[in-house]
C-alpha cells in the first residue's frame, strides 16, 4: 500500500507545487511518521489529525525556509507590497526583493512560488479530507466537522490563489479572464489549464456554502478552528472582492456577532493573545512550536529580539498616520519617534520615524490573527456605502471608530469623500494583517508610495506602479510551468 505522509500537530513543512510531476510531500509530517493513505481517512480522529495539521501549517515554515512562515508569513508580503507599510532599512533582507515588486515577475523568485505551493499543498490535503472523509468510521459530527473545515480551507486557498495569480475580479464583466488551475480530486494529477477568474470564485462560494452547512453543529471551538462565524467572515471577505454588496453587507455582522472591539487600554498592549475578544480566526503560538525566527511576529513585533526586527523595526507611512488624529489609539501604537520608550528596548534595536507597536510579543510568543470583528465592521460600511444605505455605513464606521477614538462624531462627509473615509479606516485599522496590496487591486487602484517615509535605499526608488501594471499578478512558477504543459504563464508587459 502506498506511504503518505500526514500532516499531524507535529508537522515540518515540506512541500511540492502540484502539477504532473508532484510529489507526496504536502502531507509532511514528523519524518519518523508515516501512515498508509488508508489510514489517514480510516477513523474520525484521524481525519482531525489531518485538519489539526492545517492548521498548525498556517504558521509553519516551509520548505525550510525562514521567510516563508505560512499565512503569517504571506501576510508580511501582501502589505509589504502596498504603501503604508514601511521596511525601515534592509536588515537580514528578508522580503526586500519582494517589497521592489522585482520577486512577481521571475518563475524562479523565492515569493513567487511561496503562495503558490503554500495555497497547493493546503488544497491537496483538504481534498484528501473531502474525497475519503465518509469513508471513515466513528463519531459523524467529527467526520462532517473534518470535511467542514477542509472546504473552509480549499475555499480560502483558492481564494488567495487567484487574487496573486489571475486578473481582479472585474465586477460587471463575464469575468473570462484567465484564473488558476483549480484541482478538486485528492488524486488529481494530470495537468490542467487555468480557469477563468468566474469559475474560480463560483468554487470558492460553493466550497464556503458546504464548509457552512456542514458545521451548523460544531459551535465556537478553538480559534485556530473555522466554526460558522469564520465561514460567514470569509463569505463577506469574496463578496467584497466580487462587489456583491448585497452578500458582504449580509455576512459581516454574521461573523462579528458575539465578539466585541477591544477598548483602548487593551488594544495598546498589543496584538499578541488568541484570547482578545475581537479575534475571530487566530493561530494559538505555543513557546516549543516553530521557529521564533520564522514566526509573523519574529517581523513585525517591535520587541522581537531578532535581529530583522532589531535592524529593520516596521513602520507605518507617515502620509497614513497624519490622517489621524492623536486621540485614535491607532496612532497612539505607532510612535513618531521611533523611541517606544515604554518598551525599555536596548540600543541594539534601531530607532526610526513612525515605527508601529501593534504587535508585540510576550517573551518569544505572539499569537497570529487572521480574523478580527473590526474588519468586519469596515466590510459592512464599505457595503452598506455602495447599496445607497449611506446611513446605515455610517452606523457601522461609528460603532468602529468610536471604539478607537472618543472623541469620533458621526461622519458628516458625503459621496466620494464619505467612502474614502471608510478605506481609510480600513488602512488604519488592518495595517500589518495582510489586506493592502488586495485591497489595491480590487479597488483597481495604483501604488503610490511617494511623499511618505519609505528609504529610497531600500524600495529602490519603486515608489509608483499604476493600475494596469502586469506586476499585480504573479508570474506562475516555472516548476508548475515545465511540469504542466496546458497552464499559459501570465504577460511580460
Amino acid at each position: 500500500m502506498k506511504k503518505v505522509k500526514i500532516l499531524i500537530y507535529s508537522l515540518l513543512s515540506v512541500f511540492a507545487v502540484v502539477g504532473s510531476s508532484c510529489n507526496d510531500d504536502y502531507l509532511d509530517t514528523n519524518p519518523t511518521e508515516s501512515v498508509s493513505e488508508g489510514d489517514a481517512v480510516k477513523t474520525a480522529e484521524n481525519l482531525s489529525a489531518v485538519i489539526n495539521g492545517m492548521h498548525r501549517n498556517m504558521y509553519s515554515r516551509q520548505n525550510d525556509n525562514q521567510g516563508r512562515g505560512g499565512q503569517g508569513g504571506i501576510m508580511i508580503m501582501l502589505d509589504g507590497l502596498g504603501e503604508d507599510l514601511v521596511f525601515t532599512s534592509t536588515a537580514t533582507n528578508w522580503y526586500i526583493s519582494l517589497i521592489r515588486w522585482d520577486d512577481q515577475r521571475s518563475e524562479t523568485a523565492n515569493y513567487t512560488s511561496f503562495p503558490y505551493q503554500f495555497y497547493y499543498s493546503m488544497i491537496k490535503n483538504a481534498n484528501l479530507v473531502i474525497n475519503k472523509g465518509n469513508q471513515a468510521s466513528g463519531s459523524k459530527d467529527v467526520i462532517n466537522t473534518a470535511i467542514g473545515e477542509a472546504y473552509a480551507y480549499r475555499a480560502f486557498s483558492n481564494y488567495m490563489l487567484v487574487q496573486f495569480y489571475g486578473k481582479r475580479f472585474d465586477k460587471g464583466t463575464d469575468n473570462s479572464q484567465l484564473g488558476i488551475v483549480l484541482r478538486t480530486e485528492f488524486e488529481d494529477r494530470a495537468p490542467k489549464a487555468r480557469a477563468t477568474v468566474a469559475d474560480t470564485y463560483a468554487l470558492i462560494n460553493e466550497d464556503l456554502e458546504k464548509a457552512l452547512t456542514l458545521l451548523e453543529k460544531q459551535g465556537n471551538k478553538h480559534k485556530s478552528h473555522f466554526n460558522t462565524k469564520t465561514i460567514h467572515g470569509l463569505m463577506a471577505r469574496v463578496a467584497l472582492t466580487q462587489g456583491n454588496w448585497d452578500l458582504a453587507a449580509k455576512h459581516a455582522p454574521l461573523a462579528r456577532a458575539g465578539y466585541s472591539l477591544l477598548d483602548t487600554e487593551t488594544y495598546k498592549k498589543g496584538f499578541n493573545s488568541i484570547n482578545l475578544s475581537e479575534f475571530i480566526w487566530a493561530s494559538e503560538i505555543k513557546a516549543d512550536q516553530g521557529s521564533k525566527f520564522t514566526l509573523f511576529g519574529a517581523y513585525m513585533a517591535r520587541n522581537a529580539g531578532t535581529s530583522n526586527m532589531k535592524g529593520n523595526p516596521k513602520a507605518m507611512s507617515k502620509l497614513l498616520f497624519e490622517k489621524f488624529p492623536a486621540s485614535d489609539v491607532r496612532t497612539q501604537v505607532v510612535d513618531a519617534t521611533g523611541a517606544h520608550k515604554d518598551l525599555g528596548l536596548g540600543s541594539e534595536y534601531k530607532r526610526f520615524p513612525y515605527t508601529s507597536q501593534k504587535f508585540l510579543r510576550v517573551g518569544d510568543v505572539m499569537d497570529i490573527v487572521y480574523m478580527r470583528a473590526s474588519e468586519m465592521y469596515l466590510i459592512e460600511a464599505e457595503a452598506l456605502y455602495h447599496l445607497g444605505n449611506v446611513e446605515g455605513s455610517k452606523d457601522a464606521l461609528l460603532t468602529l471608530v468610536k471604539a478607537r477614538d472618543s472623541k469620533y462624531t458621526r461622519s458628516t462627509k458625503t459621496g466620494d469623500q464619505y467612502l474614502e473615509e471608510v478605506l481609510d479606516n480600513r488602512r488604519m485599522e488592518l495595517w500589518g494583517e495582510g489586506f493592502r496590496f488586495l485591497d489595491l487591486k480590487r479597488l483597481n487602484r495604483a501604488l503610490d508610495r511617494n511623499g511618505s517615509n519609505h528609504n529610497r535605499t531600500v524600495i529602490k526608488n519603486f515608489y509608483e506602479a499604476d493600475a494596469d501594471d502586469s506586476r499585480w499578478q504573479f508570474f506562475i512558477p516555472r516548476d508548475e510551468i515545465l511540469a504542466n504543459p496546458l497552464i499559459v504563464q501570465n504577460p511580460i508587459i
